[in-house]
């Protein structure tokens, strides 16, 4: 599930996932999107759920995923990349195919990402522009 949803003139990305390891493969993985701090390097990650980001998904869950209990039962940070504009990269340049899903922003987008880097690494598929390497 992937919600947009406008708060006071900000748009947030919200997603939920079928609960991964973190969880013990139950329940939701409930996030929004980008929420976190930006970290100049991943040196400075220190794993600490910001408790004003946990209150804001436990509202959103009670809002608007009925039948889901809002109170986390286990939580964790994540540290990934992506570009500013968070297009992936997928471009092939002198006979080099270039993938740069980032990490996991792209996890989200496997498969699409897979088959997009397979039409451009035999050179049978195109990608969408934003998706180049500017020049």
């Amino acid at each position: 599930m992937n919600h947009m949803l406008r708060e006071g003139g900000v748009k947030k990305a919200i997603y939920a996932l079928p609960g991964g390891r973190n969880g013990d493969h139950r329940g939701l993985k409930v996030a929004l999107h980008n929420g976190g701090k930006v970290l100049p390097s991943a040196a400075q990650q220190d794993g600490q759920v910001d408790p004003a980001n946990r209150q804001w998904v436990t509202d959103y869950v009670r809002k608007f995923i009925p039948g889901v209990v809002p109170e986390p039962y286990s939580e964790a940070t994540c540290l990934f990349t992506n570009t500013p504009t968070e297009d992936f990269v997928l471009e092939r340049v002198e006979g080099i195919t270039i993938v740069s899903a980032c990490s996991g922003h792209g996890a989200k987008f496997g498969p699409l990402i897979g088959l997009l880097a397979a039409g451009v690494a035999t050179q049978n598929g195109a990608v969408p522009d934003e998706f180049r390497v500017p020049r």
